[in-house]
């Protein structure tokens, strides 16, 4: 038999555990999870419930939930979010590339980039190589798949 453990009590926001909650300041011009986390670039989180998503990040699971200029958190297990914590979703969002001048550049340098960052504004994340190469192959294999059925239900063989 194999042991299952019992679903894992989220908290889906910060007033229902204010110690273990922590925020840093960042506005929507600088990361929107929700486009960034369902966009496709971002893997292992989910929306837990409205406007709280929760995932893995290196070898912790976390729960996070923008609100105005704050991004807050909290981070499941034995360790309390702190500065080391801070700096791991600064890193993982590319919190200090400067999102919003560089659409400001970007689009006085060509007026056509303006509409599709209007569209799409909301950040980054900085991606493991790894997860990168086996979501490419996975989403590649799967497509192929698919043109094969396709393909050979036109009455082609592949």
């Amino acid at each position: 038999r194999y042991f299952r453990a019992a679903p894992m009590a989220l908290r889906d926001t910060p007033a229902a555990c204010p110690a273990l909650w922590r925020w840093l300041r960042c506005p929507p011009a600088e990361l929107r999870l929700d486009l960034v986390l369902a966009s496709g670039q971002a893997f292992r989180w989910r929306e837990s419930s409205p406007g709280a998503w929760t995932g893995v990040l290196g070898d912790r699971v976390w729960t996070l939930r923008q609100e105005r200029d704050r991004l807050w958190y909290t981070v499941y297990g034995k360790e309390t979010p702190g500065p080391e914590t801070d700096q791991i979703l600064w890193d993982y969002f590319q919190l200090d590339v400067g999102l919003a001048a560089l659409y400001r550049a970007w689009g006085a340098a060509d007026p056509l980039f303006c509409q599709p960052a209007t569209a799409f504004p909301g950040g980054t994340t900085s991606q493991a190589r790894h997860h990168l190469s086996i979501s490419f192959i996975t989403r590649n294999k799967i497509e192929m798949s698919i043109w094969k059925i396709l393909f050979e239900h036109a009455g082609g063989q592949m």
